[in-house]
């Protein structure tokens, strides 16, 4: 529900500040969902409590230490904790299904982060000339992933998350190589538009339930080393530490692939035209838009394929497994 609310957010400040042309519109919109964004985050860490805080506090209790025998052992506690630290480093790390799921989780911020960069700059060649067009598909690339998680929870609840993910990877397999060999996308324009909007859809939607693989990951972890609270933080850091990477690195790959036709010179002489007579002559080279259309296809088949074999090697399936299991 968060992520369709920020969707009609932007379309809400836009509307308000008549296309940003009324900025003080825009800023005192943006102050007021600031504010109720706030409220909402206080209410919800203020009254949301779980298990592992009256945990945490019989631990508080039971560990509880005299001052002096604090500073006789101040020396030996730190190191023990400095030791229990890189164990559990260690211990996390070294798990079949955390290294399984972080190059999965990888790859998919590699490939969003792609689309992100570099949907526009495909749509100038490949999609439709309508500008009408290309917004309406922009629109649908930002409310469709949140209607596919809502409208689909009730599946993911039946078949589990694992599957929903699995589906969407074959879909990235197949799509983009079937429809180039066919011709499709070459021939129209408006199916290289509904071919990325699908493209970036079931990727976000895919991406957003990642967590619940996280969070599979954190209770494994405690019931497998036998913790008394979980890691939660050192898990998810973890991850975050290994996957943002991708961020920076997928405009590096792109831009490296469409410079080998062109592209840097094409950017250029756009620039120098701008504002020019001849500006609206100004075409995509035959070589440099072929390579975009393989980039789109093929390039996203080639990470779904990495992330099949990766995502094989996760063996959690649901919780209630995992539980039976260590039972």
């Amino acid at each position: 529900m968060g992520s369709l609310t920020v969707s009609w957010s932007v379309a809400f400040l836009n509307l308000i500040s008549h296309n940003l042309a009324d900025f003080r519109s825009f800023q005192l919109g943006c102050l007021v969902l600031a504010v109720l964004a706030t409220v909402f985050v206080y209410i919800g860490g203020r009254y949301s409590s779980s298990v592992y805080d009256k945990q945490q506090a019989q631990l508080d209790q039971d560990s509880h230490r005299t001052e002096s025998g604090c500073v006789e052992a101040d020396a030996a506690c730190q190191s023990t904790a400095d030791a229990s630290l890189s164990v559990q480093l260690r211990q996390i790390v070294l798990q079949r299904d955390f290294l399984a799921f972080v190059v999965t989780n990888f790859l998919q911020i590699f490939e969003a982060s792609m689309w992100a960069n570099f949907l526009s700059i495909f749509m100038e060649p490949l999609g439709p000339a309508s500008p009408l067009q290309r917004s309406g598909a922009y629109l649908l690339i930002s409310l469709l992933p949140a209607l596919a998680v809502v409208g689909g929870l009730p599946l993911i609840r039946r078949f589990g998350h694992h599957r929903a993910v699995l589906l969407s990877l074959v879909f990235k397999v197949a799509a983009g190589p079937l429809l180039h060999l066919t011709g499709v996308l070459a021939l129209s324009r408006t199916m290289f538009a509904v071919y990325s909007v699908a493209c970036c859809s079931l990727n976000s939607a895919a991406f957003s339930l990642f967590d619940l693989p996280l969070s599979e990951l954190v209770d494994r972890d405690r019931l497998v080393n036998s913790r008394r609270l979980p890691l939660s933080s050192t898990v998810f850091g973890l991850n975050a530490l290994v996957t943002k990477p991708a961020i920076s690195l997928a405009p590096l790959v792109v831009v490296q692939l469409l410079n080998m036709r062109g592209y840097q010179t094409y950017r250029s002489a756009a620039s120098n035209s701008f504002g020019s007579a001849d500006a609206g002559g100004l075409t995509c080279p035959q070589a440099l838009s072929n390579m975009m259309l393989m980039l789109a296809c093929y390039l996203p088949a080639v990470i779904g394929c990495l992330q099949l074999i990766s995502w094989s090697f996760y063996r959690i399936r649901s919780k209630s497994n995992l539980l039976q299991a260590q039972i």
